[in-house]
């Protein structure tokens, strides 16, 4: 149906049927990149039109399906954004790849955490038990790309408080700070300043300024 994607392998015969006109994107993208990222494909793998989390990535893949790359190199760096999005929104799916692969753990890691970043019960025993893998397991996937759980769900926490603060006028910056899992306004306006090298006021200052 319109606005699905589906991933498979064109060393083996597929049939597509639509029950509309309808048009598609198509990106072909090398076997060595997909195996590095995903492991072996061995069936057709399905990311549903109706899935609610994620569109982010899903805006993101449209985006970069529509562009037009002007050389082998610009081609690569696309297949392998794609892919990356890609593995955002498998693991927000349910889409079953090797689980050995501490890369792919990692962003199946990184989806479930997109997911869950509201939620004062996310941690690493939350994530484990969703993904019935070890919270070693989870550590070492992390350790991987250079950092902790906690150190990446405290940044992206952050991030959101900060596109909230930008973009949401009507909430205060307490009110933020507690959405965003930060549960005392003190706490969160010092890791704030630490981060961005600014006050979470400022930023809101600042942007009001600049829309005068």
């Amino acid at each position: 149906m319109p606005g699905d994607m589906v991933i498979y392998d064109t060393a083996k015969p597929y049939g597509h049927g639509f029950p509309e006109n309808m048009g598609m994107y198509v990106l072909d993208v090398p076997r060595s990149i997909v195996e590095r990222e995903l492991g072996v494909v061995d069936g057709l793998i399905k990311v549903d039109r109706t899935l609610q989390c994620g569109t982010s990535s899903t805006s993101a893949i449209f985006k970069l399906l529509e562009s037009n790359p002007v050389s082998h190199h610009a081609f690569q760096l696309k297949a392998e954004e794609v892919m990356h999005h890609i593995q955002v929104l498998s693991g927000l799916h349910g889409a079953k790849f090797n689980q050995k692969n501490r890369h792919l753990l990692f962003f199946k890691c990184k989806a479930l955490i997109e997911q869950h970043l509201t939620s004062p019960d996310l941690n690493a025993e939350m994530i484990s038990k969703q993904l019935s893998v070890s919270c070693r397991q989870i550590s070492r996937a992390f350790a991987a790309h250079g950092m902790t759980m906690s150190r990446y769900v405290w940044q992206s926490r952050l991030h959101k408080s900060r596109e909230d603060i930008l973009n949401l006028d009507n909430l205060s910056i307490t009110d933020i700070a507690y959405k965003w899992g930060f549960n005392h306004s003190s706490h969160f306006s010092r890791a704030y300043k630490q981060y961005f090298n600014e006050s979470p006021h400022l930023t809101r200052q600042q942007k009001r300024q600049n829309l005068v």
